[in-house]
């Protein structure tokens, strides 16, 4: 069956087990207004079915060698990815056997999303909705969850994103949306790899200069 002009953003939310989602066609422009609520994997998956095309905001691959958060079994280490970022300046949670016990779910909901959406047929690619507004519209002002960053965010989006509905989102949301807009682009081909192969790749929209790609195929 052939894909629906459909692309999809998913924010695996730190708290409460939240989700949010938005669904962009391929003019960039928002089908249904992002949302935000408690759905399941198997909810997800319904959502996605048709997509060209999707992109998770959470780690999904551990850094090349470690393969669960235990701390005596198997090698610590860090993604190149995310050692990427950090080279551009763009600060980001660590995929590591220290990582905070709050977003340890999310790796673990994102790397079971991802298998599960692969192996039925989906493209899915890891994006970052932070470095994104980064590298779009400069380091944010304000802290996301707070009255002047939801308006900023909202605001930024708007220039990218059409279609969108009235008022200001919740970060859960205009994280999705940032989230559908970098797969967008890593779908036409104007979006950037950090990272390598082996420990996953995160897609980040063209900007400030980039690490070299000296490594970031090496299987």
């Amino acid at each position: 069956m052939a894909k629906a002009n459909r692309i999809v953003g998913i924010d695996l939310a730190q708290w409460g087990n939240y989700v949010g989602v938005a669904v962009l066609d391929g003019a960039g422009r928002a089908v249904e207004p992002p949302l935000r609520g408690r759905l399941s994997d198997d909810d997800l998956l319904a959502r996605v079915r048709s997509a060209m095309i999707v992109g998770i905001d959470a780690p999904l691959c551990f850094p090349a060698g470690m393969d669960c958060f235990q701390p005596d079994h198997c090698a610590d280490g860090r993604r190149r990815a995310e050692l990427d970022l950090y080279r551009l300046g763009i600060s980001c949670y660590w995929t590591t056997k220290n990582a905070a016990p709050t977003f340890r779910p999310v790796i673990e909901r994102g790397m079971e999303l991802s298998r599960r959406m692969t192996a039925s047929g989906l493209r899915v690619v890891e994006v970052y909705p932070y470095g994104a507004a980064c590298r779009l519209f400069g380091r944010p002002p304000h802290r996301k969850a707070t009255q002047e960053g939801r308006a900023w965010f909202t605001r930024v989006l708007r220039t990218v994103v059409a279609s969108l509905p009235p008022g200001d989102l919740h970060p859960d949301c205009a994280d999705a949306a940032l989230a559908a807009y970098t797969a967008l682009l890593v779908l036409r081909s104007e979006a950037e790899p950090l990272g390598r192969n082996a420990d996953g790749l995160i897609w980040i929209p063209p900007g400030l200069p980039l690490p070299s790609a000296r490594s970031r195929l090496d299987a």
